[in-house]
């Protein structure tokens, strides 16, 4: 997800992430899991924040 510069700290990206976990309650998921770019340190605390718990160290390799 992401929420416009411009339009961050009014609580949309917390209505939209309350959404997504109603939708996943409602179809009976048992978790959510994402993905942030690991230099988006503001991204990571407002994950933490909704009580999401940092988990994975990913990789990639361009092949182009």
């Amino acid at each position: 997800m992401h929420v416009r510069p411009d339009q961050r700290g009014n609580g949309i990206g917390r209505q939209m992430m309350d959404h997504a976990e109603n939708l996943a309650r409602s179809a009976n998921a048992c978790m959510l899991q994402l993905t942030s770019n690991k230099e988006r340190e503001g991204s990571h605390h407002f994950y933490l924040r909704l009580g999401y718990d940092q988990s994975h160290f990913g990789y990639k390799k361009m092949l182009v």
